[in-house]
C-alpha cells in the first residue's frame, strides 16, 4: 500500500475496505486486497503492471 501515490491511496483503501465487508471479512487479507487490485482498471496505482 506504500507504493500507491497519495492523492489515490484513500480511494485504494476504501475500495479495499468496502470489499472485505461485502465479503464477511473482518480483516483486510493479502487476498481480499489482491482481489481488489484484479478489479482496478489501472493495476499501475498498485505498483505492478498487467500481464501482456
Amino acid at each position: 500500500m506504500k507504493r500507491i501515490p497519495a492523492f489515490v491511496r484513500g480511494m485504494v483503501v476504501r475500495a479495499v475496505e468496502e470489499s472485505c465487508r461485502k465479503n464477511g471479512l473482518d480483516r483486510v487479507t493479502v487476498e481480499e486486497r489482491e482481489r481488489t487490485r484484479a478489479r482496478v482498471p489501472t493495476p499501475k496505482i498498485f505498483g505492478q503492471v498487467p500481464p501482456p
